[in-house]
């Protein structure tokens, strides 16, 4: 699931899984929504 032998730095560091499913959790629980 993750790309741990990436060998360029540029760009942006990847959001970890565990605190992208948090994320998710919260937005469901609070019935927070993107923006659309």
């Amino acid at each position: 699931m993750l790309n741990t032998n990436k060998k360029s730095t540029a760009g942006c560091k990847p959001y970890d899984v565990v605190m992208m499913f948090k994320i998710i959790l919260l937005k469901r629980f609070y019935n927070l929504s993107d923006e659309q």
